[in-house]
């Protein structure tokens, strides 16, 4: 009846605040292990490790013990302020340095760009599967036989902004500085899409 209705719902809302009032957080601190308190980013990766990043290391966290990454393990900053974390196992990193790379099996892998003296400053990574693309504003970057290889330079010009994507056929897009308009380059970087805002379609646009 009405009435047991009532007090069913009454026990299961008093059961569903106690199980909410008993959940508690933990915080870490240097004092629990951390290099740092500075903290820029924290991922899961597929096997369930938590990675931090810091200002003074790439740390690891296995639910009990803190593993820190620096200098001393390869890498060449310590300041790291982005993580990706890829299917294939791999944890990126990304730093302001001449090396950056990734962590696998607890081991440090960095690599340089294909331009001597290059310093990478990666403000934008986009993942693609298990590919990691960095993004200056300037250039994209992506790892190819162990360097970091430009795959889009001057990201803005001319009033244009260029993204790298991975496709068979089509190189990049390009957005127009009121990002208004949409260009689709294919391999040999000709227009084969036009994507007009006002219009919402997709038509054939001649290169001139």
């Amino acid at each position: 009846n009405l009435k047991n209705k009532k007090f069913h719902i009454t026990i299961l809302l008093l059961l569903m605040w106690n199980f909410c009032t008993s959940q508690q957080f933990t915080n870490y601190t240097t004092k629990e292990g951390l290099p740092s308190n500075h903290i820029y980013k924290v991922i899961q990766d597929f096997k369930g490790f938590l990675w931090i990043a810091t200002d003074k290391g790439l740390v690891k966290y296995n639910g009990s013990e803190f593993k820190t990454f620096t200098t001393k393990d390869g890498l060449a900053n310590n300041d790291i302020w982005s993580l990706n974390a890829t299917p294939d196992g791999k944890i990126w990193y990304q730093s302001k340095a001449p090396k950056v790379g990734y962590i696998e099996n607890d081991s440090i892998h960095a690599f340089e760009s294909h331009i001597k003296g290059e310093i990478l400053n990666s403000l934008l990574t986009n993942q693609i599967g298990n590919e990691i693309v960095l993004s200056n504003g300037n250039k994209s970057h992506v790892l190819i036989k162990n360097r970091w290889k430009t795959v889009i330079d001057n990201a803005f010009n001319n009033g244009q902004y260029k993204y790298y994507i991975k496709h068979k056929n089509i190189s990049q897009f390009i957005v127009n500085n009121k990002q208004d308009s949409v260009f689709i380059m294919d391999k040999n970087k000709n227009i084969v899409k036009f994507v007009a805002n006002d219009a919402f379609s997709i038509k054939p646009h001649k290169r001139g």
